[in-house]
C-alpha cells in the first residue's frame, strides 16, 4: 500500500481532490500509484489530443524530494525514519552496514543517516568508508545521547553532524535539508533557475508568485537537477535517484517526465528553456539568476 521508499499513497497522507475548475499551471494529472505508467498515458493523450478519463480529476499531493539512506537497526532510528517520511523524504532502510554500502552504490542518495549501533561494523568505520566513497554526500550520525567525545569522534571520521533523537521532526528535517543544500553550494533554500524558483525547504516550484504543480517524481527530478548546480546529470543517475533500483521502468521514461515538466512550465508562462538536454551526455538546469538574465537581455 506504499510507494517505493515508503512514501504513502496520497489518500493515506490526507491528499484531497482539487475542486472542479481550470487548474493553475497544470497540464497533465498528478501522481498515480505507478507514475511511469501515468506519464506514458499522458504522453499518448498529448499526442492524440484525447484526454484520458483519469485526467479529469486532479489530486493535490505533497511533493517529496531528497532521498535518505538510513541504517534502521534500533527502535530509535526507526522512529526517526517514520517521522522523516512524514516530512517529505524518501527513505531507504538498511538493516546493517553491509546493506547500507550496497544500497549506497545501487542508488543516488542525498544523505546518509547512521545509527551508532550497526551490528556488523563499527559505526565510525562505516562513516569513514562512506566519506571516502562519497566525499560530497551528507552524513549524519543519529543517537539518543550525544556526548562531546562521541561528537568529536564521528566528526573526525567524516560525519557532518550528530543529531540527537527524539527531537522535533520538523527541526531535524530542516537541518538535513540545510546540510544537503549547502553541500551542493547553495546558501539559501530558494534556487533561481532563470525565471523559475525551486524552494527546497517548502518543496515548491514557482514562476514568480505562480505555483507550478508537479508530481512527486517530477519534483524530485527538478530538485535533483537544481541541486547539481548546473552540472550535467546522466539518465542513469536520474533513474537511480527516482527509482533506486525499485520497479525501474525503461530509461526512456525520463524523456516523458522532461516533456511533461516543460509542458507545465510553458503553461505557467515560462518561455525560457529551463531544462536543457544534450544527446549522449544527459540533462542539466543552468543556474542563472534573474539579475544575470536581465543583463544578458540588455
Amino acid at each position: 500500500m506504499r510507494y517505493h521508499g515508503g512514501v504513502p499513497r496520497p489518500e493515506e497522507a490526507g491528499g484531497t481532490a482539487v475542486p472542479e475548475g481550470p487548474p493553475v499551471a497544470e497540464v497533465p494529472p498528478d501522481q498515480s500509484r505507478h507514475d511511469h505508467h501515468d506519464a506514458t498515458v499522458w504522453a499518448e493523450g498529448a499526442r492524440t489530443g484525447i484526454p484520458h478519463p483519469c485526467h479529469l480529476r486532479i489530486r493535490r499531493e505533497r511533493n517529496c524530494g531528497m532521498r535518505l539512506l538510513v541504517t534502521d537497526t534500533t527502535w530509535n532510528i526507526a522512529g526517526l525514519a517514520h517521522a522523516l517520511r512524514g516530512e517529505g523524504f524518501y527513505i531507504t532502510e538498511a538493516g546493517n552496514a553491509a546493506e547500507a554500502l550496497d544500497f549506497a552504490e545501487a542508488g543516488e542518495q542525498d544523505a546518509f543517516l547512521i545509527d551508532p549501533d550497526v551490528p556488523d561494523m563499527a559505526a565510525a568505520a562505516l562513516v569513514a568508508q562512506l566519506r571516502a566513497q562519497y566525499p560530497k554526500t551528507v552524513i549524519c550520525v543519529v543517537s539518543r545521547r550525544v556526548t562531546e567525545a562521541d561528537r568529536a569522534h564521528f566528526l573526525t571520521r567524516g560525519a557532518d553532524a550528530m543529531i540527537e533523537w527524539p527531537a522535533k521532526a520538523v527541526e531535524v528535517a530542516a537541518q538535513i535539508r540545510a546540510y544537503v543544500r549547502r553541500a551542493a553550494g547553495f546558501a539559501h533554500p530558494e534556487i533561481a533557475i532563470g525565471p523559475v524558483t525551486i524552494d527546497v525547504a517548502r518543496m515548491t516550484v514557482l514562476n514568480g508568485d505562480m505555483p507550478i504543480h508537479l508530481t512527486r517524481l517530477e519534483y524530485e527530478l527538478v530538485e535533483m537537477l537544481a541541486l547539481r548546480n548546473g552540472t550535467m546529470v546522466t539518465r542513469e543517475q536520474l533513474m537511480l535517484q527516482l527509482y533506486a533500483w525499485q520497479d525501474e521502468p525503461d530509461p526512456k521514461i525520463i524523456d516523458v517526465y522532461i516533456c511533461r515538466i516543460r509542458a507545465k512550465l510553458a503553461a505557467a508562462g515560462v518561455a525560457q528553456e529551463v531544462i536543457q538536454t544534450s544527446f549522449g551526455q544527459g540533462v542539466r538546469m543552468p543556474v542563472l539568476g534573474r539579475a544575470v538574465l536581465e543583463e544578458v537581455a540588455a
